[in-house]
């Protein structure tokens, strides 16, 4: 069985949305100092690196994540690749049979950016456009991925991906690594940390193939 984890390390390297906290991780405790035990704390935004957002996320009286069921962030995937464009469209996803998919991940040319740009934030990612968010959200879907930090654009004021999608209780799984992954059908494991009342949290997201 082949593993690949599409998880970006958390670090204070780790670029940030704007306007989110970075991620922060500091000694508490270490063998250095004289101390017994290593021990340390972190601060972070929810929406830091690889992680899942829940319709609390904009949807008022939207579920958190914690009330989701387990099982949508666990099963088959379908990763489609659209490589030649700047933004997802409607004409893109209709190339492609997703009538029986209930989660999707779109690998993008955004997955080179964790390899030449892991530190910085890029502000010209490929995001979903508004149209191909519309029709995604009239599908039975339980996930829709993308791999970069935002399914919508950096400048958006009205997140009309987000929205679509999250009315329709379907979660948003941004930040993903897909760049050792081809086209094609995963098991998907979504591991979100188990936060109590959070509209988003930081996952590790694993894709498996036999």
């Amino acid at each position: 069985m082949q593993i690949f984890d599409c998880s970006i390390p958390l670090s204070s390297k780790t670029p940030a949305f704007p306007g989110d906290e970075s991620f922060s991780l500091n000694r508490v405790a270490e063998f250095s100092a004289g101390d017994d035990v290593e021990l340390s704390r972190f601060t972070a935004s929810t929406h830091s690196g690889t992680h899942i957002d829940a319709p609390a996320h904009f949807i008022p009286g939207g579920k958190k994540l914690n009330e989701i069921p387990i099982e949508r962030l666990v099963g088959k995937v379908q990763v489609i690749e659209i490589l030649d464009t700047d933004c997802i469209t409607l004409n893109a996803l209709q190339r492609h049979n997703l009538q029986n998919c209930k989660r999707i991940f779109f690998k993008t040319r955004n997955s080179q950016l964790w390899h030449t740009h892991p530190h910085e934030f890029i502000q010209d990612f490929v995001y979903l456009g508004e149209n191909a968010a519309r029709y995604l959200a009239g599908l039975e879907l339980f996930m829709v991925g993308i791999d970069y930090l935002s399914i919508d654009p950096a400048e958006s004021k009205n997140y009309p991906a987000h929205i679509f999608l999250l009315e329709k209780e379907i979660l948003i799984v941004e930040g993903i690594d897909l760049s050792e992954v081809s086209a094609g059908t995963y098991d998907l494991v979504c591991a979100p940390l188990k936060i109590e009342n959070a509209e988003a949290a930081p996952a590790r997201v694993l894709l498996l193939k036999n």
